[in-house]
């Protein structure tokens, strides 16, 4: 009897065990329809979807400024412009002409310059000049000898310290011209003589 008894205890409390296990499972099952997480499915720590996805889109490297496009001057460019002398440097020294005031004083037509497809022409002091030119290759030039009308000013000697037999001179000099910052530069071959003019 006592066997038997130990027996039936046996048997319930293993019925009691089973019952509670069955209701485990179905308390950790993902209900009808949903699919279960990859936490729940898969033991130990698996990192979510979220985790492997990028949260944000990264950022798109853009490059970074272009540096400002060189323009390669023609000697079309130059050509029918009127040009004002501005300075002129000689060696380590050089000469100022005050173009605001020249306008103010009514005499900003001195010291200037056209190129022409026939030569230059312009004014100096109180003569107009012309010289033919001789195009080289690349961006050298050569004025010829320069004619100049022969009218005496007694009043006017020089301006800004420049004189008009100096101002041929140094045109004569010339065997180079460019454009920097939109002046017109005419350098002799060593740059010792450059002469600047603007618009």
């Amino acid at each position: 009897m006592r066997s038997r008894a130990f027996l039936l205890r046996l048997l319930f409390f293993t019925m009691c065990a089973v019952l509670v296990f069955a209701n485990g499972e179905q308390e950790g099952a993902a209900p009808p329809g949903e699919t279960p997480s990859m936490e729940a499915a898969v033991p130990g720590e698996t990192p979510s979807m979220e985790a492997v996805a990028p949260d944000e889109t990264p950022p798109v490297e853009t490059p970074g400024e272009m540096p400002p496009l060189t323009r390669e001057w023609m000697f079309a460019d130059i050509l029918e412009k009127v040009w004002r002398l501005a300075a002129i440097k000689i060696g380590y020294g050089s000469i100022q002409l005050n173009r605001p005031a020249m306008e103010t004083a009514g005499i900003d037509e001195l010291y200037v310059l056209q190129f022409k497809e026939e030569g230059i022409s312009g004014k100096a002091l109180f003569n107009y000049y012309f010289a033919p030119y001789a195009k080289h290759e690349g961006k050298e030039v050569a004025f010829r000898q320069i004619v100049g009308t022969r009218m005496a000013n007694t009043a006017v000697v020089n301006v800004g310290g420049l004189g008009e037999e100096a101002y041929y001179r140094y045109l004569q000099w010339v065997t180079r011209w460019d454009i920097v910052n939109n002046r017109l530069e005419l350098s002799s071959g060593d740059s010792e003589i450059v002469l600047y003019y603007i618009e």
